[in-house]
């Protein structure tokens, strides 16, 4: 009885230990998370914001041509590192990310994937820029997260701009405006999509002050970029307002079936009500 009293005491000091030891290892590992996890990512974070900020200046140079020099500067950079691509022309984001953390010796390839495609996301919606894509990042869980709940049919920017060409050339015509160099092209470019940039004014009207064409005839500055980025944009919108308008018909849906149960069951209220008060009279 002893020796049975005396393993009972045994196992319960073993088991207090173990929950000691637990609960000390438990409050290490939050105040890790708490600090240095935390410290560490916000660090990642604000470098996906510096990286976005040089991809912005790239892209969004109305010449093509500093991209291309970009390309090329850091395909050769990559290329000295030993740093591999699956595909032959990576893309831009791609290249930059993985100039940034890869150096071409250490076999993380999980870690640097997720890196390229949670940053390739970013610079594809509309809401997210060098501005707040830490806090985009942060509020969503972090880049293995987003990784994650990514689906297979998230569109790039260059599928989005195809899609918005498509939008944008059934869409019902808005207004008119043609200049010199419109009327230029009328019978070479027909049917091509241009950009008209203009400024906002009081009365409500756009002032047309610019007009890029993908390319234009004795001129080294192309539009392309400017114009895939504009299409890219209809796409978003388009998505958009068909998203609100589907959540709408399904509140207006949801209401008219609880206006239509209250109804019935209003209804079902007076006929029981009414067959009492025959009952009754009877």
């Amino acid at each position: 009885m002893t020796n049975a009293k005396d393993n009972q005491l045994e196992i319960n000091k073993a088991v207090s230990t173990l929950k000691t030891n637990l609960k000390k290892l438990r409050s290490n590992a939050t105040e890790w998370h708490n600090t240095q996890f935390k410290s560490a990512n916000d660090s990642l974070y604000a470098m996906f914001a510096e990286l976005y900020t040089l991809y912005e200046q790239c892209k969004n140079n109305i010449d093509d041509d500093v991209e291309t020099q970009v390309r090329k500067y850091v395909s050769e950079a990559c290329k000295r590192k030993g740093i591999k691509f699956k595909a032959k022309k990576p893309t831009l984001q791609a290249l930059l990310v993985k100039y940034l953390f890869d150096d071409g010796i250490t076999a993380d390839c999980k870690r640097i994937s997720s890196y390229v495609r949670v940053f390739t996301l970013c610079t594809t919606l509309d809401e997210v820029n060098s501005s707040n894509i830490a806090k985009w990042i942060s509020e969503r869980g972090g880049v293995e997260n987003i990784r994650q709940q990514q689906t297979k049919n998230s569109l790039t920017t260059n599928e989005r701009s195809v899609e918005g060409e498509k939008l944008l050339k059934s869409a019902e015509e808005q207004s008119s405006f043609e200049n010199d160099l419109t009327q230029t092209y009328a019978a070479t470019k027909t049917d091509e999509v241009v950009l008209l940039v203009g400024i906002q004014q009081a009365d409500g009207s756009v002032s047309i002050r610019h007009t890029i064409y993908g390319e234009e005839t004795n001129s080294n500055i192309k539009g392309k970029t400017a114009i895939r980025n504009a299409l890219a944009n209809v796409y978003s919108k388009h998505k958009e307002l068909a998203e609100k308008t589907a959540k709408q018909n399904e509140a207006e849906q949801q209401l008219e079936t609880e206006e239509d149960a209250a109804e019935e069951a209003l209804n079902n209220s007076n006929s029981t009500t009414e067959k009492v008060e025959l009952k009754e009279a009877a």
